[in-house]
């Protein structure tokens, strides 16, 4: 099974990040994982639209995926520190809704990842 060039660019924010953290540290960030009743599409424009009122130092472009499933990718970055990745949040269609994995780089955790995460998707 081929990787999508949407894959292979998550893999490489991965990467990068993992490259970029501050020495001794051991992981290139923190995932954190959560469902939604929302519709893929309609809870990727919600996040889209929290990010922006709510942390407006913060970047969101789209990604959908290459393959079948229709994963939608919104990769966060900050414009203060020349546009480094803060995150990525995965949208996966599930049945009864969605599926979002949001990975954390390590530096952008100011507090639990977890706690992040939440008030990146709240509301949607």
């Amino acid at each position: 099974m081929a990787i999508g060039t949407a894959g292979l660019a998550i893999a490489a924010i991965l990467i990068s990040g993992y490259a970029l953290s501050p020495a001794g540290s051991t992981s290139p960030g923190s995932r954190v994982e959560a469902d939604s009743y929302t519709s893929p599409v309609t809870i990727a424009r919600c996040i889209t639209t929290n990010i922006n009122r709510k942390r407006p130092e913060l970047l969101v472009r789209h990604r959908t995926g290459d393959t079948e499933d229709g994963s939608i990718y919104l990769i966060l970055s900050t414009t203060q520190q020349a546009e480094s990745t803060y995150g990525v949040i995965r949208v996966d269609q599930r049945e009864a809704g969605s599926h979002l994995t949001t990975w954390l780089a390590e530096r952008s955790l100011a507090s639990a990842p977890a706690e992040i995460a939440q008030r990146l998707i709240a509301g949607c």
